[in-house]
């Protein structure tokens, strides 16, 4: 050994001497962590730098990492390789190099050029590896490689030390699968990695524990769901073309069909965002969805693990008012003919749209707490003077019914109706209809607006309340028609400023006339004569035909209503006739006392007219019920005081309607008319629900579970006793709340049979998140029966149970984390210039022992400034640690605060924490507070400092042997140093010739870490 160190001249002195000795020794004691005895025994290569064998073997989460650390978490944006060839290889020198391994991509990112172009994914991304024992300042120099391109800078480090090491690369060093088309399944793309050991072969060696790649910002995919009698093809023209533009991977092919139950669809939502996780290789998508297409995406997306993000469009998350219109009018239709006036809308399906069955629904569904959510309502403006019946009748028309603000189908309080979700909203007016329910989809101003809604997370936590409605309904007139055939029947309006009487039908053409009280015949010409005073329109909607005169100040009294068959495609059709009267004097209000019961148990409806008087009494008050196998009946609802309804002559009316042994959806239209004056018709839409079986619970407990053996509470466990009368399977939810009123709710889908234990788990880590003490309540614990398309709550309790008094940190959270910080700069010597920056970690642990740490300090370039590592003993809970930086480096490089502490490793007490970036951020300092070797800047340092060009590493060509110089005041280039006074003689300059746009550096190397 001292022959070979006297024969490399390398110095002298007594430290290098040392150093020297130190580290051939090694070479000659320090068993190898790759023999095939121990890889047996999946030995731990350790932090003291040798092998450990079985009997010192340490359990740790990983079997494979060798250092204290542990990888972090793969996910759509890291990527991490923690074994196989080059990996735990202890300790190993430049003969038994290079290190070589691989991390495996298997993510399609979609057009890389493009996504760049459009600043969606991050240019740089960061490689991040654990090396040990890189002696740097003894001049020790390892190469790493990434897919055969040597990176800039070497690996760093102090003797026998853990450090992490971090080099921002270009993404386009990083090689990815392709798009292998629907129904394919994405191959994953190896990286490959180079550690060329030691290259000046001075005896040094290293090890490498593990590698990640991560990238901090890309979109995930796009999976698009349409809604109600639509198809995937609408999401072409727009949706899918610009997201292709982006470099977005994206799939719009799903359809849903017409108007399917939410639970149907939800399960054909399931198996297109597995296919596109296997397609694309990512763990989670994004959904994007409109209309009724949100509602089964909030179904499927409530228990499941694989989607980011989902982005409503006009989606009736409280229901749709108009669906409310169209299932009351055809019902009277029913009794006539069962078939559905407009399309599917009217048929049982629709039943889900309505705001009855969301309130159910929304009753029993909740969101997933890593989901975010958002929904975009459209507020579309008809843009019409007052009182001008001939504008744009049909859009004022669903306005007036389905609510303004809104988009024509749905109410922007509906949308908007779920706390959980974000809320933006979209405008138009008048003639540009891009606010409406369907162009919606086709705005590119919706399309941008919603575009960062992929990636962020702002969100409005307002619920919004379901308003009284604007309008008012008379009873409805049905009919069949046949070719040339006709009809004539009356409705009675009562005062009102402005009113429409609307003619439904599912298709042809009906002739549609009215009759005025005083004799006026009004039909489509006479509106066209008279545009002060009615307005004419027919129109498709959702495929069927919708006809309306609007009338301004309409004549009090009966109006005749003609139809006729002027063609009519089917042997007969039905239709039906109501009129829908703004902001009458008199309302109707109707409801269930209780909008679930089960089977056998009367449904009592309740009808409550009013003016300004208050209630009208002497009405009569009846409802035509829809049971779930079609059968119509008709009861009247009374105000005698007899059982169900509680006093006489109040103006309230119930009836009992005790034919409920079939479960599922009853679907009501309840009647009012005035018998004596004031004269009036008004007709509401109910909605019940009756089970099948019946429910009881009790016995509750709850218990704490320590699943790790840590000490700390990982789930709070809830148990109960349910009993049924008929066996099944129903939909449990459960909600958690504290004393500040933090939730977590639970939803899933349970068996219960005779009596059964159900048990509840909600994260001991939220609890401790949260930060609030116990007893906790069992705010609400519901079950229902879920079948087709009807929700029937069968047990819906209260404040059903409090749990012992929990303190919260008895819950479990993460093992070690950064609570925030101190600068302390240090200045040791008293001449006003800091020698040292210290920075003071908070840390808090769950178990206490001997801790061992390292960090790095970089400025706002990302330039590694300094390293520093320490250990201490720690006890549980809150503790702290300082790092010392050298003030000297910090001023030498010139560059203002504030700095950053990134790369952090740290461990003990059998865990660990790696934070490459984020773990702190010092104080706003100068470089000029801190000492420093170099002469003092010409001008105040700042970012970008103006050193000596020559010796100011910003100039350097990736290496510090190469300068950048002016060569001859024309043309930039690199020349080795030792060459450098020869082109200054020749009158060129360092650094980067004024008039040139392009610096040599960055043609020679175009990614540069200083």
């Amino acid at each position: 050994i001292v022959t070979n160190f006297i024969s490399t001249k390398i110095s002298s002195d007594q430290d290098t001497f040392l150093a020297f000795l130190r580290r051939h020794a090694q070479a000659e004691t320090m068993p190898f962590c790759n023999s095939t005895d121990a890889d047996f025994h999946h030995s731990d290569f350790g932090q003291e730098g040798r092998c450990l064998y079985p009997e010192a073997h340490r359990q740790r989460r990983h079997a494979q990492t060798t250092s204290p650390f542990t990888p972090p978490d793969e996910d759509d944006l890291t990527f991490v390789v923690n074994s196989g060839p080059g990996l735990d290889t202890g300790c190993t020198f430049r003969e038994g190099g290079p290190l070589v391994f691989s991390v495996k991509i298997p993510r399609v990112f979609g057009d890389i050029d493009k996504l760049l172009a459009a600043g969606l994914i991050s240019e740089i991304v960061t490689l991040s590896m654990p090396a040990y024992d890189v002696d740097f300042a003894d001049g020790e120099r390892d190469v790493v490689s990434l897919n055969g391109t040597p990176l800039s800078g070497f690996l760093t480090g102090v003797n026998e030390v853990w450090k992490l090491n971090s080099f921002n690369i270009p993404i386009n060093m990083l090689k990815f699968p392709t798009d292998p088309g629907e129904g394919g399944t994405a191959q994953e793309e190896d990286n490959v990695i180079s550690i060329d050991i030691d290259i000046n072969n001075d005896g040094w060696c290293v090890a490498i524990d593990w590698a990640a790649v991560a990238i901090q910002k890309a979109p995930l995919p796009v999976v698009l769901f349409h809604g109600i009698l639509s198809s995937g093809d609408v999401w072409e023209p727009l949706w899918e073309t610009e997201l292709e533009k982006l470099g977005i991977p994206n799939d719009g092919n799903q359809n849903l069909g017409e108007l399917g139950s939410i639970q149907s669809n939800a399960d054909l939502i399931a198996s297109r965002v597995t296919s596109s996780i296997d397609r694309w290789g990512v763990k989670k998508v994004n959904i994007v969805c409109h209309s009724k297409g949100g509602l089964d995406s909030r179904h499927y997306v409530e228990n499941a693990d694989n989607v980011a993000n989902v982005i409503q469009i006009g989606t009736p998350n409280g229901g749709s008012p108009l669906a409310d219109f169209i299932q009351r009018a055809s019902l009277t239709a029913l009794g006539i003919l069962p078939t559905v006036l407009i399309n599917l809308f009217a048929g049982p399906a629709g039943v889900q749209l309505t705001t009855p069955h969301m309130a159910l629904y929304n009753l029993m569904h909740g969101s997933n707490s890593n989901v975010r959510y958002t929904a975009l309502a459209g507020m579309y403006d008809a843009g019409c003077f007052a009182l001008n019946p001939f504008c744009r009748p049909v859009d004022r028309l669903l306005l007036s019914i389905s609510g303004s603000p809104g988009d024509t189908i749905v109410p922007k309080w509906s949308v908007h109706a779920l706390g959980y979700t974000g809320k933006p909203s979209y405008s138009s007016s008048g003639a540009d209809g891009s606010a409406k329910h369907s162009p919606l989809i086709q705005s590119f101003a919706v399309f941008n607006q919603l575009q960062g809604r992929v990636t962020s997370n702002r969100r409005n936590l307002q619920t919004s309340s379901t308003p009284e409605p604007d309008y008012q309904s008379t009873i409805s007139l049905s009919g069949i028609m046949i070719q040339g055939g006709g009809f004539s029947d009356y409705l009675y309006i009562d005062g009102t400023t402005e009113a429409y009487i609307i003619l439904l039908y599912p298709s042809g053409q009906l002739g549609f006339t009215l009759v005025s009280p005083d004799g006026t015949t009004i039909d489509p010409a006479y509106a066209t004569s008279n545009p002060s005073i009615v307005g004419y329109e027919d129109s498709e909607v959702f495929g069927s035909k919708i006809a309306l005169y609007a009338l301004i100040n309409p004549a009090v009294g009966s109006w005749q209503i003609q139809v006729t068959g002027n063609l009519v495609l089917e042997p007969q059709i039905p239709f039906a006739v109501s009129g829908l009267l703004l902001q009458p004097a008199i309302t109707l209000k109707s409801s269930l006392a209780s909008p679930s019961v089960t089977s056998g148990t009367s449904l009592v409806f309740v009808a409550e007219p009013s003016d300004s008087n208050g209630p009208i009494r002497g009405a009569l008050a009846q409802v035509t019920v829809e049971s779930p196998d079609g059968t119509l009946t008709t009861l009247n609802l009374m105000d005698d005081g007899l059982t169900p309804d509680a006093y006489a002559d109040d103006g309230v009316y119930t009836g009992s309607f005790i034919t409920t042994s079939q479960a599922g959806n009853y679907r009501a239209a309840v009647s009012v008319e005035g018998t004596v004056p004031p004269l009036f018709s008004r007709e509401v839409f109910v909605l019940g629900s009756v089970s099948a079986a019946t429910a009881t619970v009790n016995n509750f407990s709850d218990a704490p579970l320590d699943n790790d053996s840590d000490g700390l509470f990982n789930q709070l466990v809830i148990s109960f006793d349910v009993s049924v009368t008929v066996p099944g399977d129903f939909y449990l939810l459960a909600i958690l709340t504290d004393s500040e009123g933090n939730e977590q709710n639970i939803g899933m889908t349970v068996s219960v049979s005779g009596i059964s234990t159900l048990s509840v788990s909600f994260d001991g880590e939220t609890i401790y998140n949260n930060g609030v003490d116990g007893p906790y309540t069992l705010s609400a614990l519901r079950l229902a029966e879920e079948s087709g398309f009807s929700v029937a709550v069968v047990v819906n309790l209260e404040d059903a149970y409090t749990t012992a008094p929990y303190e919260f940190t008895q819950f479990d959270r993460s093992a070690l984390q950064v609570k925030g910080g101190t600068t302390i700069p240090m200045d040791l010597n008293s001449n006003g210039l800091f020698d040292r920056l210290d920075v003071s970690l908070d840390v808090e642990t769950v178990s206490s022992g001997f801790y061992e740490w390292s960090a790095t300090l970089r400025d706002s370039l990302g330039t590694e400034i300094d390293f520093d590592s320490g250990s201490a003993t720690f006890s549980a809970e809150s503790n702290s640690f300082i790092l010392m930086f050298d003030g000297t480096l910090i001023g030498d490089n010139r560059v203002d605060g504030p700095y950053f502490v990134s790369d952090l490793l740290l461990y003990g007490a059998g865990e660990s924490l790696v934070q490459s970036t984020g773990v702190y951020t010092t104080d706003t300092l100068l470089a000029s507070q801190f000492e420093s070797t170099l002469p003092p800047p010409t001008v105040s340092p700042s970012a970008t400092p103006t050193v000596d060009p020559c010796n100011d590493p910003i100039n350097f060509c990736g290496k510090s042997n190469k300068v950048q110089i002016c060569h001859k005041g024309k043309k930039s280039r690199c020349v080795r140093s030792d060459k450098l006074d020869d082109y200054l003689n020749e009158g060129s300059s360092c650094g980067v010739c004024p008039n040139s746009n392009t610096s040599a550096k960055s043609q020679k190397n175009e990614l540069f870490s200083r």
